[in-house]
Order: C-alpha cells, then structure tokens, then sequence
C-alpha cells in the first residue's frame, strides 16, 4: 500500500491482486480510496514470466483507518 498526502487532501492507493483473469494468472490492480471499483489492472501477456506471490492485509476500522499488510 501507499499513502500519497498533499496539503489538505489524503489519498490512499492499495495495490490488489485479482485471480482468474484472462487465462487464470490474476492481475495487478491499483484501487483508490475514493473509486468503487479497481482501475488501471496489470494483466500478463502470453511471454510475460509470472511467480506467484501471496499477500494478505487486514483492515481494523478505528479512527483513522490502519492497515496490517503481511
């Protein structure tokens, strides 16, 4: 996850994995604290060499919001 701040507006960007795209590999996709859904999704092309990884992150809802990424 990152965390972009300018002078009085927060933004957060979280970074999310979505399975079973296209042939099954997932993609990468870039969510915006202010979006309802995922945009701007990375999705591997027949050349592309892909590893899978896991993450998983947790959300507590307190004020203001925090974040576990593991």
């Amino acid at each position: 996850m990152t965390r972009n701040m300018s002078a009085n507006m927060h933004y957060i960007q979280v970074m999310v994995s979505a399975p079973y795209q296209k042939n099954g590999s997932g993609g990468i996709c870039r969510c915006a604290q202010d979006r309802t859904n995922c945009t701007d999704c990375y999705t591997p092309q027949e050349t592309d060499t892909i590893k899978y990884i896991g993450l998983s992150m947790v959300a507590q809802s307190t004020s203001p919001p925090t974040f576990t990424v593991r």
